[in-house]
């Protein structure tokens, strides 16, 4: 309700002082279950008890609940961008290594399928930036190594970690990767990152996931940039 009614204070229109429509849905791919009721009336203490016309003036809604967890059995469906995104909420649970790489595989042969190219790309990049945060444990060599067991379809976006070709979006990525580790980096930062090659580049992106504070992002700048 929180986010609703931030929502409205932001889109309120100013002059006919009306808000707009909010579907409310929760997506949710915790560790357990979801226990929690969709319906607020019930955490309010004995509100079935009170007069209508006390009900009528207490706020009440429902939400959509969309359950992901890993014991959840709720059907994954429709586009294959969306579906791509759900497997990959889904399978971040995954206790064992192995199945959380055959999840991502599974994402990549799914956002390949979509036909905007560039919306494809986008989610592709933020799917492995949120993989290789989430799962210190993993790394880009496993994956590529992974797509090469399966059909060309999944090799081609897999091997995107180590594309020379795609310097530009690499350097997006990292960049990504390197501000969500170190919160508020300045941009300098990235003018840094803009000096590196694509060796350099690889380079980064394989000791970045071992940094444990900003000094060796630091010290690994100040050995690859003049």
């Amino acid at each position: 309700m929180r986010y609703m009614t931030k929502i409205w204070e932001e889109r309120m229109d100013s002059k006919s002082k009306k808000v707009p429509v909010i579907i409310p849905l929760v997506i949710y791919h915790g560790k357990n279950v979801w226990k929690i009721d969709t319906r607020l009336w019930k955490y309010i203490e004995r509100i079935d008890e009170m007069p209508k016309a006390i009900q009528r003036m207490i706020p009440d809604f429902t939400f959509r609940l969309y359950d992901y967890s890993p014991k959840s059995e709720t059907a994954i469906k429709g586009r294959a961008i969306l579906q791509a995104v759900l497997k990959m909420l889904k399978a971040i649970r995954a206790k064992d290594k192995e199945k959380l790489i055959e999840g991502f595989m599974e994402f990549v042969s799914l956002v390949e399928n979509e036909s905007d190219i560039q919306l494809a790309n986008e989610i592709f990049d933020l799917g492995l930036v949120y993989l290789l945060n989430r799962e210190s444990d993993i790394t880009k060599e496993e994956l590529i190594r992974a797509s090469l067991e399966r059909g060309d379809s999944v090799q081609t976006l897999a091997q995107r970690l180590l594309d020379e070709g795609r310097q530009e979006g690499r350097e997006e990525l990292l960049w990504k990767m390197m501000t969500k580790k170190f919160p508020d980096l300045d941009p300098d930062y990235y003018k840094r990152l803009a000096q590196l090659d694509s060796v350099k580049l690889d380079e980064l992106s394989l000791e970045l996931l071992d940094m444990q504070d900003r000094q060796a992002l630091d010290t690994f700048f100040s050995r690859n940039c003049e």
